[in-house]
């Protein structure tokens, strides 16, 4: 099995351990350990294979949880995996396909209404019962009943090689309207992960010009089949299947001034940037997609925003490359100037 089928095994366990109320380290030390393998620079299945080497040796990984990857890589399989999939229906499952329902909330509608299948979700969630769930609310239950088609569709997570065609074009065309005056990918496509759920994408435009220009070329080009939903300064589509995988691209369009701060944010990972707001906090500051603010004037002006390298900068952090930014170890590099050097189109000298 190759690292990313071992990944998603752990995180298929750590969402059902999720849903039914597990010990929250224990989820934690699974996901930790699903990222650990799908960064790693090697194969898992050659460690596992060597006698003088364990999983034990990687940096997150326990006895119980090397026991786990070393049953996936060589039997392909999990028991406890197959034993939580009997507890909790396939149903459920799908319902983590909705964008921005976790498996903390998925969890609730199961124990709490019973709900075990999308149509008894759409049901409970059209008759308002959602909405009176602690924790929810009218604007979670309408984004549920906005979501289900697209669960009903199917997982879209797509390879990577596959979702840059498609969104490098996009961005290519978007960059030539002469309203904007800067687009660019963000999220995991641009950390480089093997395979994306999403895309994100972010623009500029002129001062006094409106973002419905580049919404409008983004709704009407030849690659998206359907506009999700639209706002003032954010879009979402769904790309056709045959060229971008069925996958949902996202659309922001922010000020020149928080470019940066929102390039940082969108590109993540959520780890990553849990560390950086906690290094804004201990420097008295708060970063968020809008800039680096003051805790104490946070409507004041942006200490920082404008770049990448401003952001980090706030936090006492040289920029980081976003294919580093996984919070696996670049923060400890980056403080003693150690960051290493990535590897580039330019420095491949043939292809054997």
């Amino acid at each position: 099995m190759s690292n990313v089928d071992v990944a998603r095994v752990l995180v298929d366990l750590a969402d059902l351990l999720e849903i039914q109320g597990a010990n929250p380290f224990r989820v934690r030390a699974h996901r930790s350990g699903a990222r650990t393998i799908e960064t790693l620079a090697e194969p898992i299945a050659g460690l596992v294979e060597d006698p003088e080497r364990s999983p034990e040796e990687l940096s997150g990984i326990g006895k119980d949880l090397s026991e786990k990857i070393i049953s996936i890589v060589l039997t392909g399989k999990l028991d406890q995996l197959d034993e939580l999939r009997e507890q909790v229906p396939a149903g459920v499952v799908a319902m983590l396909r909705i964008p921005g329902l976790g498996p903390k909330k998925v969890g609730v509608l199961f124990k709490d209404l019973g709900l075990e299948s999308l149509d008894a979700l759409e049901a409970a969630a059209t008759e308002g019962a959602i909405a009176e769930l602690k924790g929810f609310g009218a604007k979670t239950e309408q984004m549920i009943l906005e979501g289900i088609g697209l669960a009903r569709h199917g997982s879209t997570r797509t390879w990577l090689s596959t979702a840059r065609v498609a969104v490098d074009r996009i961005v290519e065309d978007l960059s030539k309207l002469d309203s904007v005056t800067r687009v660019s990918l963000a999220g995991s496509s641009r950390r480089l992960k093997e395979t994306v759920g999403d895309l994100d994408v972010l623009a500029t435009v002129s001062e006094g010009v409106s973002s419905s220009d580049v919404m409008a070329a983004l709704a009407g080009h030849e690659l998206v089949d359907e506009v999700l939903a639209q706002g003032e300064t954010k879009q979402r589509v769904r790309l056709l299947e045959r060229e971008g995988g069925g996958l949902e691209l996202d659309l922001r369009v922010v000020p020149e001034a928080s470019y940066g701060a929102a390039m940082q944010y969108f590109t993540g990972s959520k780890e990553h940037n849990i560390v950086v707001r906690r290094r804004a906090q201990e420097r008295g500051l708060k970063v968020n997609e809008y800039g680096v603010f003051s805790e104490t004037d946070e409507d004041g002006p942006a200490v920082a925003g404008r770049t990448e390298e401003d952001v980090y900068q706030a936090v006492g952090l040289p920029w980081i490359p976003p294919e580093l930014r996984e919070d696996r170890g670049e923060f400890e590099m980056a403080e003693s100037g150690r960051l290493p050097e990535l590897v580039t189109v330019e420095d491949i000298r043939g292809d054997l």
